[in-house]
């Protein structure tokens, strides 16, 4: 799995010395030494190419009779879950979701008369998961073939994220640690033992590069092409604490 980490460090040192009234104020190190702690922040994101999808598509049909607008709709979802199968998609991996079923007005002939029902509209949200991302030009293909209504969209993701995001937080505490370290030796100072560890409360997974399909018409007709995202980031931030100590 190949993995481009970039480190970004941000670091807060807390001085805070309480001053008497006409108390000299004291140098860089000894405000250290009154305070004796230096707290940074600390995040690190892992890249990592996404290994899986979910295909997120719209089966939309309309007629006079209810009846007729629903079985319409069944036959497109029988004919993608087929279309599905041929490619080779196990069954649990094609399901329906949300269903919306709207009757259609017509417009009133004059103010003093009710709208009647022109017919219904049913909207069918379907889901496909694939393990295979070189194959979601094809999964969409086929299901347009087949009859959808809309490619609402296409969610990457990675089935190793758990260890991604792992990834990301020891190095955000790798960061930190050495971060720590050079601003001790910078203030001549000697790194003591971590007094407070937290992990940010709401990591961060991203998908870069939104567009995820193109159509183009060529010599050979309409087609289309991948333009897979540049990767999955998972980000992982900290604060430490750690004691200073004076060199001896």
């Amino acid at each position: 799995m190949k993995k481009i980490v970039s480190l970004f460090l941000t670091s807060l040192m807390l001085m805070l010395p309480v001053l008497a009234v006409g108390e000299e104020t004291p140098g860089f190190f000894e405000a250290f030494q009154q305070q004796n702690q230096i707290t940074v922040v600390g995040s690190a994101f892992v890249r990592v190419e996404p290994d899986c999808a979910d295909i997120y598509l719209g089966v939309d049909t309309y007629d006079a009779k209810f009846e007729n607008a629903l079985q319409k709709n069944e036959s497109v979802v029988q004919a993608v879950e087929e279309a599905m199968s041929a490619l080779g998609l196990d069954a649990s991996n094609v399901f329906t979701t949300k269903r919306e079923e709207t009757t259609v007005y017509g417009t009133p002939e004059n103010a003093t008369t009710a709208a009647r029902i022109r017919g219904y509209r049913i909207n069918q949200a379907i889901t496909v998961h694939t393990n295979d991302v070189s194959k979601i030009s094809e999964i969409i293909s086929k299901a347009l073939e087949a009859g959808i209504a809309t490619v609402d969209g296409v969610i990457y993701g990675c089935a190793d994220a758990n260890a991604a995001y792992d990834e990301a937080l020891s190095l955000a505490i790798q960061e930190a640690t050495r971060k720590a370290e050079l601003m001790a030796k910078g203030s001549n100072a000697k790194l003591g033992e971590v007094t407070r560890v937290e992990e940010t409360i709401d990591p961060k997974i991203s998908t870069y590069s939104g567009l995820w399909k193109m159509k183009t018409a060529g010599a050979d007709g309409a087609q289309w092409i991948d333009l897979m995202p540049s990767g999955l980031e998972f980000t992982a931030k900290v604060t430490m604490a750690f004691k200073l100590e004076a060199n001896q």
